[in-house]
């Protein structure tokens, strides 16, 4: 049985990479599986916007996302830079629609429909993203919202909706 769920679990991973490749139009780096899964895993594409309080900072984002049996939550996000703040605007000369891909780890809360995550790696070549922290509620019916911590301070403001890709099996 133990096998059969790591299968499981590979096979989420497997179509959280198959996303990567058919929305982005290149092959991206997958999630690696660091456990086996007690459970046939969840896999979601969030997809919204970031900013930071007081700023006009604008990014889009897409993370592509596999919640676990045990919770254990692993994906990519996609980042895209939108809209500049203006007192960093030298710094950031050109590299409005510069993308970088964060990677991420964390737990999902199912009792309170909460997603902690923590940036684990970055590949980010035109330096526009920081590892960040998150927490991210899911709200009814396909919405979420929370903030980032950046900088070291919790400031950032995530938001936008998300899709469930493959719904866990219905308990027994």
């Amino acid at each position: 049985m133990k096998l059969k769920h790591t299968t499981a679990f590979a096979a989420a991973l497997f179509l959280v990479a198959a996303l990567l490749v058919n929305t982005t139009g290149f092959a991206q780096t997958t999630v690696a599986a660091t456990s086996a899964s007690s459970a046939i895993p969840t896999s979601y594409v969030l997809k919204g916007h970031w900013t930071k309080q007081k700023t006009d900072w604008d990014y889009t984002f897409t993370m592509y996302l596999a919640i676990d049996g045990n919770n254990k939550a692993q994906g990519v996000i996609n980042w895209l830079v939108e809209r500049v703040e203006p007192s960093v605007a030298k710094q950031f000369k050109g590299k409005r629609g510069t993308a970088a891909k964060e990677f991420v780890e964390g737990v999902y809360d199912p009792a309170k429909k909460v997603l902690v995550l923590n940036g684990t790696k970055k590949e980010d070549p035109s330096q526009i993203v920081n590892l960040d922290g998150y927490e991210i509620s899911f709200t009814a019916p396909d919405g979420i919202h929370g903030k980032t911590k950046t900088m070291g301070t919790w400031e950032g403001i995530i938001f936008g909706n998300y899709t469930l890709m493959s719904p866990a099996p219905a308990a027994k």
